[in-house]
């Protein structure tokens, strides 16, 4: 047996011979035990290649064996010679990979697992839709202030001009929510505004921004027996408010824009509360009877209610 068959086992006796375990060697330098072992064996055919000869320097700098020596005997083990102008100076390598098992693939290329795809797709994802949203809010919120501008600009014209003066009627609201219908007159808070919808919002209320109000007709003809319905009929793109109170609380029933020629009946127990974005876009019935001639029809936005329980 020639040194360089027996490198390995010398290796291994002055290891032992300082009372080194292998557990120290990988403490420190990171090492699987098994790599310890293959290399105490003799066996370099389960070690990384790419890494071999750092592993070899790194165990024999650590039991005080000559590091360079080692190097050579095992590419004479190998290889059975030493290539001319080998360089077995691996100085410059200080890291060890501090994770490498024997089970891991030792491919240099970076692998991107499919965790990590769906992690960065969710991540953009999520990113687009924060965009999106402070987008809307932005526009929202231009609309909401050019339309206060629009209106502060009415009424100044208005206040100024005595003959297009509107006189304003005192409102208080229903201590169950709404402006009342009564058997005496339908009234509509409204206000002047372009009849195109600027947007597919729902309704709020800076689409009700007007302290003036409209006085309808007399109805008191209007008394209803249940089952309560209310009908309406879009006959223009525009947009519109329902909901019903039942004494306790209110349950909305829609809000939204709608496309032209829709249609649709809601039932209700006692009181019907709505708004609608242009009363002349829309087409009313209370069961069978229209009160589209209780709503005007000079395009504007109108809110009321009517309370069936004050009239049966």
């Amino acid at each position: 047996m020639t040194d360089s068959d027996s490198f390995f086992v010398t290796l291994k006796s002055k290891r032992e011979s300082q009372n080194i375990e292998i557990s120290e060697i990988c403490e420190f330098t990171k090492i699987h035990p098994r790599f310890i072992e293959s290399i105490e064996k003799g066996d370099f055919t389960i070690l990384p290649n790419v890494y071999t000869r750092l592993f070899l320097k790194s165990y024999a700098n650590f039991i005080g064996a000559d590091s360079v020596k080692a190097l050579k005997d095992y590419e004479l083990y190998t290889t059975g010679k030493i290539t001319k102008n080998e360089d077995f100076n691996t100085e410059n390598v200080d890291v060890l990979p501090s994770s490498l098992d024997p089970e891991t693939d030792t491919d240099s290329n970076l692998q991107i697992s499919p965790k990590q795809i769906v992690l960065g797709m969710g991540v953009i994802f999520a990113i687009l839709i924060l965009l999106w949203w402070a987008g809307r809010v932005t526009q929202e919120q231009a609309e909401n202030i050019e339309s206060i501008q629009l209106k502060e600009k009415i009424i100044t014209e208005s206040v100024s001009d005595p003959e297009n003066e509107v006189p304003q009627l005192e409102s208080h609201l229903h201590e169950k929510y709404s402006q009342s219908i009564t058997n005496q007159e339908i009234k509509g808070k409204i206000e002047n505004q372009s009849v195109a919808l600027p947007n597919k919002f729902p309704l709020n209320d800076n689409d009700f921004l007007s302290e003036k109000f409209y006085a309808s007709n007399s109805t008191r003809d209007l008394i209803l027996s249940p089952p309560y319905i209310i009908s309406v009929h879009a006959l223009e793109d525009t947009k519109l408010h329902l909901s019903t109170f039942n004494g306790e609380k209110i349950e909305e029933l829609i809000n939204k824009a709608v496309p032209k020629n829709w249609k649709q009946s809601f039932q209700f127990m006692s009181t019907i509360n709505f708004e609608f974005w242009s009363n002349s876009q829309i087409s009313v019935k209370l069961n069978a009877t229209s009160i589209d001639n209780f709503l005007n029809n000079s395009d504007m936005a109108i809110r009321g209610s009517y309370e069936a329980d004050k009239y049966t």
